[in-house]
């Protein structure tokens, strides 16, 4: 019943990761948040699988991670063109969409300029653009992601 998968999309001249899981005849696509630049969904399919388990008898689920070597400076807007791209290649034609945080914005770029793809949207602490708070966080996270800092909080957080 979960069918879990971890793949790979190679595309034009980028690669990108995603899992599957789920044998439901609806399409989900969950799109994670900027988190997925720390830990992409690179091998969590099993994890991802079990933890909602309830969503694969209805649906089969996708959760894409950015390309694997994201260029500085790339827009949400640039990043929806390339999940645009990644359900084309596995022959996605229409979806139910849940965008958390930076996914939201991503998920939000699809549904202007794909609408045909999007079935439902869902939102989820996110925002249209980022403003002077969001640039302020990041940078912020980044600087602390360099020092390994987000990686102590992290894994102190998963002890529990």
């Amino acid at each position: 019943m979960l069918n879990a998968v971890n793949g790979r999309l190679h595309l034009k001249s980028w690669e990108m990761d995603y899992i599957r899981f789920g044998r439901g005849r609806k399409v989900l696509i969950l799109l994670p948040g900027v988190g997925d630049g720390l830990k992409t969904v690179r091998g969590m399919a099993l994890p991802f699988a079990l933890l909602y388990r309830k969503l694969a008898k209805d649906f089969t689920v996708y959760v894409f991670s950015r390309r694997v070597h994201l260029p500085a400076r790339m827009t949400t807007r640039e990043m929806a063109e390339d999940l645009n791209s990644a359900m084309e290649a596995l022959g996605l034609r229409k979806a139910a969409v849940v965008g958390v945080s930076q996914g939201g914005m991503i998920a939000q770029w699809l549904a202007i300029d794909h609408a045909d793809k999007v079935e439902t949207i869902v939102l989820t602490v996110t925002l249209t653009r980022p403003n002077s708070a969001v640039r302020r966080a990041v940078k912020t996270w980044t600087a602390m992601a360099k020092r390994g800092v987000l990686w102590f909080i992290d894994s102190r957080l998963s002890r529990g």
